[in-house]
């Protein structure tokens, strides 16, 4: 199951309603301080139960009442679990809501069939036995007036479109049946009406049997059940140490190390016991037993170069090392990646969370206490990691962003002026650019490069949109590079820090004059041609990024541009980009020349660009088809040129 979208509305800070799309693998949740990120995590988290919202957690100052949702996209794996109700095969998404009281609501993206022909029947049937003197005899005072009672509900309840009546109701039918019945079992005279309350007694009954067995009921109730959890990986779980003394921590030991400990099947406090007595052979048995279960338990899961850990204990004072499969040879877990260590510690925290199928990871503050080469391979490690269906994270940090900047970013912007903020699905949704935000965070136009492959594009549109298309092209989740703007902008300095780290830095230009000019500046100084890629890759054409998108997608946005920022010239001009007016490439400044001649503002280009990834991040294909080959060789030079396997 795959999450798509989520909604928060008078949740703390978010006073209006935030639709948010959360259906990349990666998602990095960024803002200033107190803008709301955390709380965005916890609303999330508040999906997990029925538990009412608490009123501390409601939109202050606003007459509302806090509503939650998230909509997921169901895999085989889900079709097959609900393909013994009735037409569940239609269903491909689905929506839980929950609202202050806890209540929550299952919404399907199609109607399933419940036969109502039954409750119909049964209105005629009880209209038919409602005045026989026989019911109003039998039986005490209190029963024959509950029975009269159930009979009159029922008939007004038989009439509802509602396609579930509800579990009390469905008693009340069956307990309704069974007295029917068993009033005419144990009468001791018989009457003509005997044989007629009998069936309806059992119509009833049948009835109950057809109402539990009601397929949109069923299909929500499973699904509801089977739902992916959000489960919160706290900074204690994820700070797993090269070594902990177990006598310091008796009792009391790091939720990092027992969650590595419970996946080892190790008890901690009997190891102790065994480290203090000087039973070195119990200590051997548990510490080799321990190793050998997290092999098994490794070999599950991705794991980088086939790393595990092993534990080992001197005196009281227990161990991390790691162990490479193919070699047998141990080194410190310190000298390994903070990725792997991440790594190391998710899968235990995981297996203690019992977090089953397709969790959806939160991380508060993912960057805390990590360097930004750290950062950098934490990312390449969430990147590429299968425990987790989705990971959605905080940070505060340059270093510590996705890799596809345009769909992997979800600002959050803070209106103090009503003390509240907006969570936006991408940077450069509403056109602020290089907004102070971005700033604020140090995304300055090389910020993004620290301690990563980075293929360097003449601006932000690079950054947002390729991506996107390359991903399309090649049909991968996550490139394992990232794309960066600024050439557009560099300066020697600039330059001289991204050519320091050697073998780490691409670039990318137009095929255009001014695409050329880069790539001969950049050659001048000293810049190595195999490290310059570019959209002709060998053709003659001066092929621009935008020439890449398929034209008629590329046509859509930007009428979908001019609409949504110039609505009102879009109305009085009453003109619309068609595919006939854009040459075969050069799309950009063709469209800014249409734009004059129909006395339309300039389409902004990093607005565009964004609308192109939502529209990819959406499903939709926006790769131009005859173009490519063109993509995938940019990743194949991208690839090869750092050394990604």
């Amino acid at each position: 199951m795959e999450l798509r979208n989520a909604s928060v509305h008078c949740y703390r800070r978010f006073a209006d309603p935030s639709n948010i799309r959360l259906n990349e693998n990666l998602i990095a949740v960024v803002g200033t301080n107190e803008a709301g990120k955390s709380s965005f995590l916890d609303a999330l988290e508040e999906l997990n139960s029925d538990e009412p919202i608490s009123e501390y957690d409601a939109t202050r100052h606003k007459d509302c009442q806090p509503e939650l949702s998230v909509t997921f996209k169901l895999d085989e794996d889900d079709q097959a679990k609900l393909s013994s109700i009735e037409g569940a095969e239609n269903i491909s998404e689905w929506t839980l809501t929950k609202d202050a009281d806890g209540d929550l609501t299952v919404a399907l993206d199609t109607t399933l069939p419940h036969n109502l022909e039954p409750r119909r029947n049964a209105i005629k049937s009880l209209e038919n036995i409602e005045g026989i003197e026989l019911l109003d005899d039998r039986g005490g005072r209190k029963k024959r007036k509950r029975r009269s009672s159930r009979i009159k509900k029922l008939q007004e309840v038989f009439r509802s479109d509602e396609d579930y009546l509800g579990d009390d109701t469905i008693e009340t039918i069956s307990k309704l049946g069974s007295d029917l019945v068993e009033v005419i079992k144990q009468s001791d005279e018989s009457t003509e009406h005997d044989n007629e309350i009998i069936k309806v007694g059992q119509e009833l009954k049948k009835l109950a049997e057809h109402e539990k067995q009601c397929p949109p009921h069923r299909a929500r109730e499973l699904l509801k059940q089977e739902r992916p959890q959000f489960i919160s990986f706290t900074e204690e779980d994820r700070q797993l140490k090269n070594q902990y003394d177990l006598e310091k921590h008796s009792g009391n030991y790091p939720d990092a190390l027992e969650n590595l400990a419970e996946l080892a099947d190790l008890d901690l406090d009997e190891l102790l016991e065994a480290a203090e007595n000087g039973d070195r052979p119990r200590v051997y048995t548990l510490t080799t037993d321990a190793t050998r279960k997290l092999e098994s338990e490794f070999s599950k899961s991705w794991v980088q170069k086939e790393v595990v850990p092993v534990i080992d204990i001197d005196d009281t004072v227990l161990h991390l090392h790691t162990q490479t499969q193919d070699e047998h040879r141990h080194s410190p877990i310190e000298d390994r990646s903070d990725g792997l260590r991440w790594f190391i510690a998710l899968l235990a925290f995981l297996n203690t969370k019992d977090a089953g199928e397709d969790p959806v990871l939160l991380v508060d503050e993912a960057e805390q206490h990590l360097s930004y080469d750290a950062q950098a391979s934490l990312i390449e490690v969430l990147e590429s990691q299968d425990l987790a269906n989705t990971v959605i994270y905080t940070t505060h940090s340059a270093g510590c962003l996705p890799s596809d900047l345009g769909r992997g970013i979800r600002p959050i912007i803070p209106d103090e002026d009503e003390e509240k903020s907006n969570i936006k699905n991408g940077f450069w949704r509403e056109g602020e650019g290089f907004s102070p935000l971005m700033m604020a965070m140090g995304l300055s136009s090389f910020a993004f490069t620290v301690s990563r492959n980075v293929l360097i594009g003449e601006g932000p549109c690079e950054c947002i949109l390729l991506p996107s298309l390359i991903r399309g092209a090649t049909g991968r989740t996550e490139l394992k590079y990232q794309v960066a703007p600024g050439l557009s902008t560099a300066d020697s300095d600039d330059l001289g820090d991204l050519l320091s780290e050697s073998g780490r830095t691409a670039f990318i230009v137009d095929g255009d004059e001014a695409g050329n000019e880069y790539e001969e500046g950049l050659i001048g100084r000293g810049v190595d041609e195999e490290q310059i890629f570019s959209y002709n890759a060998g053709r003659d054409e001066p092929l621009v990024l935008e020439d890449l998108v398929d034209l008629e997608v590329y046509v859509e946005a930007v009428n979908e541009e001019l609409g949504y920022w110039q609505s009102d010239s879009f109305h009085d001009i009453g003109e619309v980009l068609t595919p006939d007016n854009l040459p075969d490439h050069g799309r950009d400044n063709a469209v800014q020349e249409w734009c004059e001649e129909q006395g339309y503002a300039p389409v902004q280009k990093t607005t565009l660009a964004q609308r192109l990834a939502d529209k990819a991040g959406s499903g939709e294909d926006i790769v131009n088809p005859a173009r490519c080959e063109i993509l995938v060789e940019i990743d194949r030079q991208a690839r090869e040129y750092f050394d990604i396997e």
